[in-house]
């Protein structure tokens, strides 16, 4: 992209990389491009690293994953619940009680379900 036509790789670019790798299953080479980006990952990129890796079941990068989202938005309680998920899936209870007692200590609360009859 650089060389042939002279433009600068952004963070979309990289997005659609990783989204890409993700969805054909080379979750470690998402991984990857996301650790050797020119810039600093956005919730987004790390959500479609996070959905990858639940797809094609690599619990320890959705695990790492789901903690820079909740670095880059400790105010969102789905990725609390993401992370919790992911620990269920792998069967680690107490991790599942350390983040309830997290998102407690924080005053996070799970947003209600909703659904819509229409």
């Amino acid at each position: 992209m650089t060389t042939k036509y002279q433009i600068e790789p952004k963070l979309e670019h990289y997005g659609s990389m990783v989204d890409l790798l993700g969805l054909s299953g080379c979750v470690k080479e998402a991984h990857d491009l996301i650790s050797t980006m020119p810039m600093n990952p956005n919730a987004t990129i790390w959500g479609a690293l996070l959905s990858a890796c639940r797809t094609h079941d690599n619990m320890e990068l959705a695990e790492s994953a789901v903690k820079e989202l909740i670095d880059l938005e400790p105010w969102n309680s789905s990725n609390y619940v993401l992370l919790s998920n992911v620990y269920v899936e792998r069967g680690k209870c107490d991790e599942v009680e350390k983040v309830r007692a997290l998102m407690m200590e924080n005053r996070i609360n799970k947003a209600s379900g909703q659904s819509m009859v229409g």
